[in-house]
């Protein structure tokens, strides 16, 4: 059983990925209108809620993985609390991508979000990147 965990906890983080190139994604995208950035916004938009599917998954198997382990308790916050700051501001991200996308629809320009979608990209990134850090080097008890 823990074994195929382990797989789903590796297919998730393999998903997860996304996060970490979004940045790159959305470096551009201010030079997008109209229908571009909407179909283009789409586009990441989707792909980022299946990835918060993803992150749902890595919760329950990572929270699996941990209780057959003997981390310490240090190590245990630290890990969930960056990986819930991540899943956090890719719900922000994802709200003002959805509301970015309604305002195009209704014929706005929706460059009023287009700046925080990239901060929040950045700040999910670099979450990402500190979760993977204290996944690679856990603190055992």
């Amino acid at each position: 059983m823990y074994n195929f965990f382990v797989f789903l906890h590796v297919l998730g983080a393999i998903g997860l990925g996304y996060y970490l190139i979004l940045p790159l994604l959305m470096r551009n995208i201010t030079k997008l209108t109209g229908q571009a950035l909407e179909s283009y916004l789409t586009g990441l938009f989707g792909t980022s809620r299946i990835a918060q599917y993803l992150l749902v998954i890595q919760l329950l198997t990572g929270g699996y993985m941990m209780s057959m382990n003997d981390y310490t308790v240090a190590w245990m916050i630290s890990s969930i609390g960056f990986f819930l700051v991540a899943a956090a501001i890719s719900g922000i991200m994802n709200k003002a991508m959805k509301t970015t996308i309604k305002d195009i629809k209704a014929g706005g320009s929706g460059e009023a979000q287009l700046s925080s979608i990239r901060l929040f990209s950045i700040i999910v990134s670099i979450s990402m990147l500190i979760v993977i850090y204290f996944m690679m080097y856990p603190m055992y008890g």
